[in-house]
């Protein structure tokens, strides 16, 4: 029987969503604990991988709860336990490995993401590098296209062809910045943000957004996070049933390239 998948939620609300479903469709069982109320995380022998989620936390907060949890990522590296970080759990395993986590600006200005469009209703995407291409978590992208009719935006000036861009929901108002330790790769990246998805070493990876994002998890969101409570709701809800559906074929693709790269 295979290991057990180890769920660390960072706040209650930011959990699995699309991803319940596909761990459910292969009969992988989970176990989810809170950081919040963790005095020990578990041994990793237990398990066959590892996902963090995000929550209102700084990976530079000297808290207990993100001491630990830098110390847990720390030892997933170091036994090459697989791993997934989603938002604050991307930029927890960053740091751990020697990276930078800071506020999101531009010129000077404070940029955060949030929603499923920006400010000038252009929904959030993002573009593989080259790297990202032909990193095994995305594998069969090319008939992800064909599939889903995944937009393609021809790049000028690269000697890759085209551009693969994913359309993605962001919470996040800092960023990461990578270094060459244990092999840190960016594997895409966005407008407003640079480094969108990365990889740590072989088998641990990062996303700063969220293709997770379920119609639960999405109304979760609209009804407890300060800050989209401030923003237009009904142009967010239909702009997400505009998204929705891609980042199920998105996050279906992605997560189920992880489960094959963790040996499931």
């Amino acid at each position: 029987m295979p290991k057990k998948i180890l769920v660390v939620r960072n706040i209650p609300r930011e959990s699995l969503g699309f991803i319940a479903q596909f761990l459910r469709e292969k009969n992988i069982a989970y176990d989810i604990i809170d950081a919040d109320d963790t005095t020990n995380f578990p041994n990793l022998v237990d398990y066959g991988g590892v996902i963090i989620f995000g929550g209102p936390d700084s990976a530079n907060d000297k808290t207990p709860k993100i001491v630990k949890e830098l110390e847990f990522v720390g030892k997933c590296v170091e036994q090459k336990v697989p791993y997934l970080g989603i938002c604050l759990g991307m930029q927890v395993l960053v740091a751990v490995v020697g990276g930078t986590v800071y506020v999101n600006e531009a010129n000077g200005v404070k940029i955060k993401e949030i929603g499923v469009c920006d400010e000038s209703g252009e929904f959030y995407e993002v573009d593989l590098t080259l790297a990202g291409r032909y990193d095994q978590l995305f594998a069969g992208i090319e008939e992800h296209y064909a599939e889903f009719g995944v937009d393609v935006a021809y790049a000028s000036g690269s000697s890759d062809p085209f551009v693969v861009r994913l359309k993605i929901f962001q919470m996040h108002g800092e960023t990461v910045e990578l270094l060459p330790n244990y092999g840190m790769q960016c594997l895409a990246t966005g407008k407003h943000c640079k480094n969108q998805i990365v990889k740590v070493d072989e088998n641990a990876y990062g996303i700063q957004g969220h293709f997770e994002v379920d119609e639960e998890t999405f109304n979760s969101w609209v009804a407890e996070d300060d800050e989209i409570k401030q923003m237009d709701i009904g142009k967010m809800k239909t702009q997400y049933e505009k998204a929705k559906q891609e980042y199920f074929n998105n996050a279906k693709l992605i997560f189920g390239n992880w489960l094959k790269i963790a040996g499931y």
